[in-house]
């Protein structure tokens, strides 16, 4: 796991925890100090339910000036992004100006409830997958499906990519994702797939995976293991970091097993053959086959700086990547041509990949849902998401924008072969309470690949299926884990 990551889980786990303990009933009760606005978003919010009409959405007041403000992470790699994508939209839009309020990304669930809380909250918010059901289900969003509704012929929602607009559903009720009202539109979007350094394979006299993605997990170990190199008992080249358990699933799905939890029935799925015999072979690559770095390699110079970096210098041969273009360029700047991406291998049931995708969601005590709207709808629609394409974000969750602009037929890479992953995705089980539920298998996960604790891995998966059952109840992560181990 990277340090940022680390870091953002760590603070939205701490957080959350603390949050949970809080009734809904409480918390929109806070939510309403911001006094009329709050009351009138809280009322569109009640409204769309399956069954029900879908009220009017209101108008944008073309005869005066809006200002909006949006809530972004400050010192990510994509910061200069939204930052560019701001000045495009105030450019373009002469009667909503929109104000980019950045918040330090360690702390940035924690400040958008402060600011909820108080009555302040930014109009429109950036929000990772993780904690967003969490915050729809405390009431924190705005449902957009009077102005989806209204707009669907100008969204041009049939060119988003199958099942990621209503996939920011959330029903409160039943406590399940993709259903009930809308409460994000998706804004980026990405698919897990191996890049590698096309040098370390020609160096090695390794034959680059192949194009067609008709490869095994066998062929990889056996391409894994002519890729390491070491300086004695010291690792000067891994194969590639571990996974870690979210990043699972081309492991897991693709050889018959369940993905980690199943979000219907709110129970953990760990604790079965087939997910032991996959988690049981990753675990292997680690500390079997010692083709990944373990705890103690990535403590020395070796392993220092981003795996972008260690990809581009050769410390890695391969990593995971969602397409990810402004990083691969930024670290290959001094060797563009040098990086390519595979598709993953075939496990017994076929491919699998883990998608990655975040939404944009409007804050439901906004003032300004209107011209809220009106900024959604330009950083979802095709202008843009042509303009995140060019700067260098993942692949457009519009279909016409990602096969125009993300794929560049003057580029060596053959950057579609994301968007063909597509066809073999499958995303992390979402919802109110994802984020404790990975902090159990951030835990038993180091467990497990820690070569100084190397717990069973059928122990494992059973103590972690017993945890995660227990969140699903109502329950919380327990006490004396003190946060996130290292990973």
């Amino acid at each position: 796991m990277k340090k940022d990551e680390m870091e953002v889980t760590k603070e939205r786990s701490v957080t959350m925890s603390n949050v949970g303990r809080m009734s809904r009933r409480l918390v929109l009760a806070r939510l309403g100090t911001a006094g009329a606005g709050a009351a009138g978003a809280l009322t569109i919010a009640a409204c769309g339910q399956a069954g029900q009409a879908v009220p009017a959405a209101p108008a944008l007041d073309t005869s005066k000036q809006a200002d909006i403000r949006l809530a972004t992470r400050a010192g990510q790699v994509d910061s200069k992004l939204w930052q560019d994508l701001v000045a495009d939209f105030n450019g373009r839009q002469k009667n909503v100006k929109v104000a980019n309020e950045e918040y330090p990304s360690a702390e940035f669930a924690a400040k958008i409830l402060a600011l909820s809380a108080a009555g302040s909250q930014p109009d429109v918010m950036q929000s990772s997958d993780e904690p967003f059901f969490e915050f729809a289900d405390k009431g924190i969003w705005l449902d957009l499906d009077p102005f989806v509704s209204r707009d669907r012929r100008v969204l041009s929602t049939d060119d988003f990519w199958p099942g990621v607009l209503d996939f920011w559903r959330w029903d409160a009720t039943a406590k399940v994702p993709g259903k009930g009202k809308l409460f994000g539109l998706p804004r980026a979007c990405g698919v897990e797939l191996l890049v590698y350094n096309r040098k370390v394979f020609q160096e090695s006299g390794v034959a680059e995976p192949p194009a067609d993605g008709n490869w095994t997990w066998a062929d990889f170990l056996e391409r894994s293991r002519k890729l390491v190199r070491r300086n004695g008992e010291e690792l000067t080249r891994a194969a590639m970091p571990l996974p870690g358990l979210r990043s699972a699933i081309p492991w897991l799905i693709g050889n018959g097993a369940p993905n980690t939890t199943d979000v219907a029935k709110r129970v953990g799925t760990l604790n079965n053959t087939a997910s032991i015999d996959a988690l049981r072979t990753l675990a292997d690559y680690r500390l079997r086959e010692r083709i990944m770095p373990n705890t103690a390699d990535l403590r020395t110079a070796t392993f220092r700086g981003s795996a972008y970096e260690l990809l581009a210098k050769g410390a890695y041969a391969m990593i995971f990547d969602i397409g990810y273009l402004f990083n691969l360029r930024n670290a290959f700047k001094d060797d563009p041509g040098n990086w390519q991406v595979a598709h993953l291998p075939k496990g017994s049931k076929g491919a699998a990949a883990r998608a990655a995708w975040s939404p944009f969601a409007i804050g439901g005590q906004t003032k300004q849902p209107p011209a809220s709207w009106e900024f959604m709808k330009y950083a979802n629609g095709a202008d843009g998401q042509a303009t995140l394409m060019q700067l260098g974000y993942n692949f457009s969750v519009r279909k016409s924008v990602a096969e125009k602009v993300f794929v560049d037929p003057k580029s060596p890479q053959s950057e579609e072969r994301w968007l063909a992953a597509t066809k073999y995705q499958h995303f992390e089980p979402l919802n109110e309470v994802y984020t404790k539920v990975r902090q159990v298998h951030n835990y038993y996960w180091n467990q497990i690949t820690d070569e100084n604790v190397r717990r069973p891995v059928n122990e494992a998966v059973r103590l972690a299926d017993e945890n995660v059952n227990k969140i699903y109840k109502g329950g919380d992560i327990p006490a004396d884990w003190e946060g996130l181990p290292k990973q």
